[in-house]
């Protein structure tokens, strides 16, 4: 079976390696694929054309896990597939991929250099398994599933189902070569040990530390990073990638505000780690949702900026929650976050502290759920629970945590709407009973009924509302204007 000729120029490819027969002792179940890579397997072997499962589906599949996704690979070529196949989407169909509702439909392909470091220059198409499994970068995601109807199985010809037994990620061929033609597989290593919990085959870890030397990360578009980072953070071991990226050197080059949290020593009694330790056990201890996770990371970034030591001795990190909170927001904002997780993350980096003084009344309560949202304030306790399990606090939410727990239950109980626009009495009504202009005064009357009712001394009704402003609203603005 000839190699078809290169898709954009350069010489005619070398004729294909010989096939390897499949392995089939002993032989594992065969996969079960969802209906429509299924039906798009059908179509495709009715025309004639061969179609495996590849990819991280097979791996999952021999390790018992339910796959992400189904990506399927076929000897037809893109325009066959999408004359096939109704719907198909063809942005990436120069590269052999063509979308197919959420499957991914890839003609076999090798592949010539990279010069971005990210894409190969030329594309090749193929007949042979082999030869599009050898372009992939580790053993384990190098295997197929041959779906021919009684003659199909495995087909693994770098020998990624030994390496699942032995529990190693390994490269197929060179990983140094691997790594130079898209360095995001150094990010994706880390990240699938996090996930499967394997270990690096020697050769991947020093190609891993040469890595750094080369600085291979440090031109990574930004969201390519942000989602590596993402995965692994949410991982089983999100704690383990971390660490593996502050051995292997790839800290500075990937997330650099965390750097100086390395050896930032917290010499005080709720403390046994550094601040970089701390925070990855916090990481460990979190939820795996992606705005936790990375709250948990974050939450005391900016501790090495802030940090004093009292005549005793002792580390104090005095406002690091509200300059963390910016770091984390300009963090994000580096990475191509979302906006709305950028406020997330960085409004539980800012009041994270909330729940460790004594500062927890009801009302407290209240402005937190305006502050963050009813969900924002559920995920702050989270984060206090993790905070505290990375240090000698304990487990679970403490005595002032378990008081913002109660009020934020009868807060949601009572159905309370907390917002300044929510009262029952607004700025005509100010204007009104107090004889006032429309200008500031009318504002500062207004935030203080708020704060009157946030404290639950006043009920948010009307009439009450209304008695407040006849009588107190006048002494009350008044004082707040001249108290220091």
């Amino acid at each position: 079976m000839a190699a078809e000729g290169p898709l954009a120029g350069g010489r005619r490819a070398a004729p294909d390696p010989p096939p390897v027969p499949v392995l089939d002792h002993p032989d594992p179940a065969p996969p079960d694929l969802p209906e429509p890579a299924l039906a798009i397997a059908h179509r495709l072997q009715a025309a004639g054309h061969r179609v495996y499962l590849v990819g991280g589906a097979v791996r999952d599949h021999l390790l018992g896990r339910a796959p992400h996704d189904h990506d399927l690979a076929t000897d037809a070529r893109p325009e066959v597939v999408a004359a096939l196949l109704p719907g198909a989407v063809t942005d990436d169909a120069a590269f052999g991929r063509v979308l197919v509702g959420d499957v991914d439909v890839l003609t076999l392909r090798r592949e010539g250099q990279y010069k971005d470091r990210r894409r190969p220059s030329q594309v090749v198409w193929t007949r042979s398994i082999r030869a599009d499994l050898a372009r992939r970068d580790f053993t384990a995601n190098a295997m197929a599933w041959d779906l021919a109807p009684g003659t199909g199985g495995l087909v693994d010809p770098f020998g990624g189902r030994a390496d699942l037994a032995a529990g190693l990620l390994r490269a197929v061929g060179r990983p140094e070569r691997r790594f130079a033609e898209d360095a995001l597989r150094v990010l994706r290593a880390i990240r699938l040990r996090a996930e499967l919990g394997l270990s690096y085959h020697p050769s991947l870890a020093r190609a891993l530390a040469g890595a750094a030397a080369d600085d291979l990360v440090g031109d990574l578009a930004p969201e390519r990073v942000r989602d590596e980072c993402t995965r692994a953070l949410t991982a089983p071991a999100g704690g383990m990638a971390l660490r593996d990226l502050q051995r292997f050197g790839l800290l500075a080059a990937v997330l650099p505000e965390c750097v100086p949290m390395v050896g930032c020593v917290q010499t005080n009694p709720m403390h046994l780690w550094d601040v970089w330790e701390h925070s990855v056990r916090a990481v460990e201890a979190a939820a795996p949702r992606p705005h936790l996770r990375w709250a948990a990371l974050l939450h005391d970034v900016a501790k090495p900026m802030c940090r004093t030591v009292g005549e005793d001795g002792v580390t104090h990190f005095y406002g690091h929650e509200a300059a963390g909170a910016e770091i984390a927001r300009a963090l994000l904002r580096r990475l191509r976050f979302p906006e709305a997780f950028t406020a997330a993350v960085s409004g539980l980096v800012r009041h994270h502290m909330f729940a460790h003084g004594p500062e927890t009344g009801l009302g407290a309560a209240r402005r937190l759920v305006l502050a963050l949202g009813p969900d924002g304030a559920r995920d702050l306790l989270e984060l206090r629970r993790a905070d505290r399990a990375a240090s000698r606090w304990g487990q679970g939410y403490g005595p002032e945590g378990e008081r913002l727990l109660g009020h934020l239950r009868a807060i949601e109980g009572a159905g309370e709407r907390l917002h300044l626009r929510d009262l029952e009495a607004g700025g005509r009504d100010v204007m009104a009973l107090r004889g006032l202009a429309a200008g500031p005064e009318v504002g500062r009357v207004l935030r203080r009924m708020h704060q009157e009712v946030l404290d639950g001394r006043l009920p948010n009704r009307r009439p009450d509302l209304l008695e407040w402003l006849r009588t107190a609203a006048g002494d009350g603005a008044r004082s707040a204007e001249r108290a220091p």
